[in-house]
């Protein structure tokens, strides 16, 4: 009998640490009906447990689709629990389509903290609109079509046929003189593509010049020195960086010999600029400049190599 409580109490102890790490995702709306020219709030609710990352998300394009308009966005809020991160984002959206509409199901990507990567889905919740019934929105019974038979005067068919003979005189005249002339073969100047390092290397210049972070712009600076970082390494090693999360780009990162001496570099630039964009933190201030200096080195090296 002991045994069979012992065994009871292990299972129960199991099941809740398992739905402890699972990763909760819940979509609401305030209202399941509308009529013209109302609005509803939509809300997007993620629950992460403690040493899970959340992955970059475009709320914004997913939810606007040909039914949905937003109309204003809330901030993305981040509550940090001792054993949970609670992550947040409402919109304030408009239907146009008549009739049962669902919300799209955005996929949520994240990486656990033994590092693997997964997605996350929620049940999309659905919002009935409805036009009132008016008496302009009534159809009208259908007459029948009686043909009206109008006689053509001859002044107008005699103007037609002028203006017709004209237009041809006109365009045969135009046949004889280009063939009369000679072709004139314009040569455009080939392209001059600057290579991916010689763009990274300017850009990072101009956004040092820039003093983001020094005004306060934290966020647009490492947003604009990843987005530096994601293109040369796409244009330069075929990467598909600026569409890829970051656990992603880091798993093709791998696979290059070239970037191995980097990837603790890399690795360390991402990341924080992910913790800037959803959970709002801030470095310090000698770790902006640190990270820049990185970004430089990489593209001077790799580019060397590569060329060698």
């Amino acid at each position: 009998m002991k045994q069979f409580i012992v065994l009871i109490t292990l299972i129960i102890l199991n099941s809740i640490l398992v739905s402890a790490q699972e990763v909760v995702v819940s979509a609401n709306v305030d209202k399941d009906t509308l009529s013209l020219n109302e609005t509803f709030n939509f809300q997007l609710n993620i629950n992460l447990p403690r040493g899970y990352t959340l992955s970059e998300f475009n709320l914004e394009d997913s939810i606007t689709t040909k039914q949905f308009e937003i109309k204003t966005e809330g901030k993305l809020d981040t509550i940090v629990n001792a054993d949970k991160l609670l992550v947040s984002k409402s919109f304030v959206l408009h239907v146009f389509k008549e009739g049962k509409n669902t919300l799209p199901n955005i996929p949520i990507k994240y990486q656990t903290s033994e590092g693997e990567v997964d997605t996350a889905y929620y049940t999309p919740p659905s919002i009935f609109f409805k036009l009132p019934q008016t008496q302009e929105n009534k159809l009208a019974p259908i007459k029948n079509i009686e043909e009206i038979k109008t006689p053509i005067p001859w002044e107008l068919i005699s103007i037609v046929a002028g203006t017709t003979l004209v237009i041809v005189g006109l365009i045969a005249w135009l046949i004889i003189a280009r063939r009369k002339t000679d072709e004139v073969i314009v040569e455009q100047a080939p392209e001059v593509i600057t290579p991916p390092h010689e763009v990274a290397l300017a850009d990072l210049q101009a956004l040092k010049a820039a003093a983001l972070w020094q005004k306060g712009e934290v966020k647009d600076y490492h947003s604009q020195l990843t987005h530096i970082v994601r293109r040369y390494l796409e244009q330069q090693f075929n990467i598909a960086a600026l569409e890829s999360t970051s656990p992603e780009i880091m798993q093709e990162i791998a696979k290059i010999s070239v970037l191995s001496a980097h990837k603790q570099s890399i690795s360390q630039l991402l990341n924080i600029a992910d913790l800037v964009k959803f959970a709002k933190a801030t470095p310090e201030a000698d770790l902006h400049e640190q990270l820049l200096k990185q970004a430089e080195t990489l593209v001077l090296q790799t580019t060397k190599t590569t060329e060698e």
